[in-house]
């Protein structure tokens, strides 16, 4: 019975250990993954910034086509920069919960075992790890959104290029 016992301690020490080496690591990759969504958001606001600019530019005194063509480049890239900047605004909210290492040096843990302040741990990253879940549902949301506004943008764009070039040569 005693080698039983054992084993089940050796197994819930294993198990703990997997659990928060696991835990560690997913958080890890979460907030990789956050920055790398920044990064991209920040390319395509600066993407929709140009687009916006060039829009400006864009000729809209020969045709009506050429006007709606030229409101619905400017529309769209400004679409594209707010959803990126709103995805820029998703950042952490009061609930994120981690354990600060000053608070594993008090006494409370530091006397503990260390599969017992692991526990702690792990229980305390829950809800960080389901707002990381939101943060990174959020911004790759308005990431899409951005590049589809882009995309349909761009598409608006070389439209207006080919009108101005039909209608020039046309008169």
């Amino acid at each position: 019975m005693n080698m039983n016992t054992e084993n089940n301690n050796s197994n819930e020490l294993e198990n703990i250990e997997l659990a928060y080496e696991y835990t560690k690591d997913f958080l890890k990759d979460q907030k990789t993954d956050a920055r790398h969504l920044d990064w991209r958001l920040g390319a395509f606001l600066a993407f929709g910034g140009l687009l916006f600019r060039f829009g400006n530019d864009l000729p809209s005194d020969q045709s009506i086509y050429l006007l709606v063509t030229k409101i619905g480049v400017l529309l769209l890239g400004f679409m594209s920069i707010a959803f990126a900047a709103w995805g820029l605004k998703s950042t952490f909210s009061s609930k994120l919960r981690l354990v600060k290492p000053s608070t594993l040096m008090e006494n409370k843990y530091f006397k503990e075992e260390t599969p017992s302040v692991k526990c702690v741990i792990i229980n305390t990253h829950k809800t960080t790890v389901e707002e990381l879940a939101l943060i990174i549902q959020k911004k790759s949301f308005c990431l899409n959104k951005s590049i589809i506004c882009l995309i349909i943008s761009v598409l608006i764009f070389a439209a207006n290029g080919m009108l101005n070039t039909w209608l020039n040569y046309r008169y």
